[in-house]
């Protein structure tokens, strides 16, 4: 499976699932992910072994989605057309995307035992995307 990304890097984030870890695949107190623009972004290949898996654990639409690959189960990223957005796993790349996790996102879901200790923002809620 092979998706390059071309500049424009957006946001690096580091979202806290807490309770919510297991039904977005992570079993950990978070996931590292770059959101980017979709117009940078474009399959390689691979493509028709992407599977996708949407659970409705938040309270408006669109719930959980995660994508992975059929064949090895790994975590793949995922296109948010209607946003024009792709979230790339940011332990799924071969190379160093030359940013930096940028904030915390989704802190009220934090698991109890985990505790965030540097000094990035720290935001309640997820990312919207800017008009424009």
């Amino acid at each position: 499976m092979s998706a390059p990304h071309r500049g424009g890097v957006g946001q690096f984030l580091m979202a806290e699932m807490g309770q919510f870890s297991v039904a977005v695949d992570t079993g950990s107190a978070f996931f590292a992910e770059i959101v980017a623009e979709l117009s940078q972004f474009r399959w390689l290949g691979g493509e028709s072994q992407i599977r996708l898996y949407e659970s409705p654990v938040r309270d408006s639409p669109p719930g959980y989605r995660r994508t992975f690959c059929a064949s090895c189960g790994s975590p793949v990223p995922t296109v948010h057309a209607e946003r024009g957005l792709v979230s790339i796993p940011a332990g799924s790349l071969d190379d160093d995307p030359e940013v930096r996790p940028m904030r915390h996102i989704f802190v009220d879901r934090k698991a109890a035992w985990f505790g965030i200790e540097d000094t990035l923002p720290q935001v309640a809620g997820g990312i919207r995307r800017q008009p424009g």
